[in-house]
């Protein structure tokens, strides 16, 4: 599963994901953009917030795994993400974890950028930094 970054349109990632499902044609390939930020995923006309960014992904998840069966298979859940799709993506796989998905090697992925990284580095509040680290 592909979480993008802003603006959030994965079909600027169109070329990316394909060239994925390409390489790896066993595996199931889905990209999830933002809400509220096309008119395919809108849910009213509120602000969406990053809260609301997070909770639409893992519900995405939980429907994934009604289909493959992750919780009880052997099937792994990669997350790939890009720029604030990483921080969702963390924020996914805690949420997931804190909901009895099994934390081993089944549920990864890499992040496509380095904004967590760095946000550790800048002078941020005490609590701020723990969360990123």
């Amino acid at each position: 599963l592909f979480i993008c970054g802003n603006p959030g349109l994965v079909n600027y990632y169109s070329l990316f994901l394909s060239t994925i499902s390409s390489s790896l044609p066993s595996a199931a390939v889905y990209g999830i953009g933002h809400l509220n930020h096309s008119t395919s995923i809108k849910v009213g006309d509120k602000v969406a917030t990053l809260r609301d960014q997070v909770d639409h992904k893992t519900r995405f998840v939980d429907q994934l795994d009604q289909q493959y069966k992750f919780r009880e298979s052997q099937a792994k859940l990669v997350l790939i993400a890009h720029s604030i799709g990483s921080w969702i993506s963390l924020e996914v796989t805690s949420s997931l974890m804190s909901g009895g998905y099994p934390a081993n090697d089944r549920l990864s992925g890499p992040q496509i950028s380095t904004s967590c990284r760095r946000l550790a580095s800048f002078p941020l509040p005490d609590y701020f930094t723990y969360a990123i680290k």
